[in-house]
């Protein structure tokens, strides 16, 4: 007999709610990520390049998994596409392997609460973060480095590290730059270990797409027929 499709389907969006994979793109394929949309050759070569990696990564996410390997997405620009590709890869893993993902778009801030709200321990609070199979962090090191954020990062990252359990991040700071403002070192030598580096271009997408959008809303409007 064959498995009822609105069973998958149920399934799957329940693997993806699980995931904290934000309504925004829960629709975000890889297959659909969009190259030609930015406005400089460079930046449509180095999206396809990105795109590309996001392709064989789905493809071959089991070597990648023995490896431990996850990918660190870069860009200094802020909506340059980054968190689109790394929720669509997501995705992807979660409807063909179905594996148990989290999607966190402010990590610290998630713990913080947690330890205002529950009565739990440190390890406690954190394990989620270090258990799951694939971890997405959005946005990574953008607040003030203090003692207390490396050593949730460390702590996090080297669990991660040592049980090979993959890791994809994105981030508007280079490995240069994270060595600088974690001086002990430690992030961006687990990170080194952990992820392959893939940098998105320098635009801002997301603007070009909220006009595009716009002007597809003021069009529907004006060609509208009134009551």
């Amino acid at each position: 007999m064959k498995e009822c499709r609105c069973r998958y389907d149920l399934q799957i969006s329940n693997m993806m709610k699980s995931a904290k994979v934000p309504i925004e793109f829960l629709n975000a394929t890889v297959n659909s990520f969009q190259t030609d949309i930015y406005k400089t050759k460079e930046s449509q070569e180095r999206a396809a390049v990105a795109k590309k990696i996001a392709i064989e990564y789905v493809k071959n996410y089991k070597r990648f998994k023995e490896l431990g390997k996850g990918l660190y997405l870069f860009s200094e620009t802020k909506g340059s596409g980054k968190t689109r590709l790394a929720v669509s890869i997501l995705n992807a893993l979660i409807k063909r392997y179905h594996i148990r993902g989290i999607y966190t778009p402010n990590l610290l801030d998630e713990i913080k609460k947690k330890f205002d709200d529950d009565n739990h321990s440190a390890y406690e609070i954190i394990q989620q973060f270090m258990d799951v199979e694939l971890l997405v962090i959005d946005d990574f090191a953008v607040e003030k480095a203090t003692e207390w954020s490396e050593e949730i990062y460390t702590k996090i990252l080297n669990d991660r590290m040592i049980n090979k359990r993959p890791t994809i991040i994105t981030s508007n700071l280079s490995m240069e730059q994270l060595s600088e403002k974690f001086r002990s070192g430690r992030i961006d030598s687990h990170l080194n270990k952990m992820t392959l580096p893939v940098n998105l271009p320098e635009e801002d997408v997301r603007g070009y797409l909220a006009q595009q959008e716009n002007k597809r809303i003021i069009q529907m409007i004006l060609t509208s027929k009134s009551d």
